[in-house]
């Protein structure tokens, strides 16, 4: 029961010869799907509680809005007050595939699970194996040492808690400065593995911060892809002094584009969904589809794309598309 079938799916605009473009998605048991389901269930009602709002990846009644409001917000409020500011994007390394088990069950001991949940855990951990299906060809079965599968239903309320006590370590350490506005300091922000840091003083807190992560990667097996993490400097320029690869420019999160500039975001982000939504419909319009189902693909298509855009950008559409 404990065996799944690995489907990779290809990442949109990844090389299709690279492995690492592919996302595996476990097909599981049903009776076990069940039984995370369950679990899922039990575990989202307790996530709101020992979670920090910072979160807010698949945590009942926090939107991924909330992050991307929050981004904007600081960029007017370092801007308006001419502070001088480091965001900067982190990359998890198959953040999903990378959860160390023995790790995973201390945290959850250390939140305060009974035994009866972390037994339950334990057993879905127990020895699972895999094969992988690519087209008519399965491979031989393996067995998996570490990860959350992506297509378990508990796998993403896991995953938060796993990178819980990274956040809470940010948090708490007084090398590492974030972003004071009126009532609130800001270091981190977090969708499950799409993190942001907000710093302060960035020679000094980013390799502060660089340490803390190796450190918690050494216990994790937690990894950051340092060479596809961007730096955004705002109000002053990005002098890197550590001896990692950074990049600095302007960062995509959460499928939205943001520069230093909040003018830039139409630009970025607006215009080219209207160029997608154009290239779409033309064709689609050569297609054999009769004029309910062109409604019914306007609504799955195109209204979910316009609808998120607008959900996390506060910026007015230019007044030329409503001309």
């Amino acid at each position: 029961m404990n065996s799944a079938n690995i489907s990779l799916l290809l990442k949109p605009g990844k090389d299709p010869t690279l492995p690492s473009s592919y996302r595996p998605i476990s097909l599981i048991n049903v009776d076990l799907k069940i039984i995370c389901k369950v679990l899922a269930r039990r575990l989202e009602e307790i996530t709101p509680l020992i979670v920090h709002p910072d979160q807010t990846g698949f945590i009942k009644g926090r939107q991924s809005a909330n992050n991307t409001r929050r981004l904007v917000n600081i960029i007017v409020y370092c801007t308006i007050n001419k502070l001088e500011t480091t965001i900067v994007s982190l990359d998890a390394e198959k953040a999903f595939d990378r959860v160390n088990w023995k790790y995973l069950l201390a945290v959850l001991h250390k939140f305060g699970f009974g035994s009866t949940f972390t037994n339950w855990i334990k057993t879905l951990h127990s020895s699972p194996s895999a094969r992988v299906r690519t087209n008519d060809i399965t491979s031989q079965s393996f067995t998996l040492q570490r990860g959350t599968r992506q297509g378990c239903p508990l796998s993403p309320s896991l995953f938060v808690i796993f990178i819980e006590p990274l956040a809470a370590a940010i948090r708490q350490n007084t090398n590492i400065k974030g972003i004071n506005t009126e009532t609130t300091n800001h270091k981190i922000s977090l969708y499950a593995d799409d993190v942001l840091l907000f710093l302060e003083n960035s020679q000094a807190s980013l390799p502060n911060t660089i340490r803390l992560i190796d450190s918690f990667s050494s216990i994790s097996d937690y990894s950051i892809n340092w060479g596809k993490s961007t730096v955004l400097p705002i109000n002053c320029s990005f002098q890197n002094t550590t001896a990692i690869p950074l990049q600095s420019g302007n960062i995509r999160y959460l499928g939205i584009h943001v520069s230093a500039r909040l003018s830039d975001l139409v630009q970025l982000n607006h215009i080219p969904l209207l160029k997608t939504i154009e290239d779409d419909l033309k064709r689609w319009n050569a297609l054999p589809i009769s004029l309910m189902g062109r409604v019914a693909t306007i609504k799955m298509m195109v209204l979910p794309k316009i609808n998120y855009l607008f959900s996390l950008i506060p910026n007015k559409p230019p007044a030329a598309w409503f001309k």
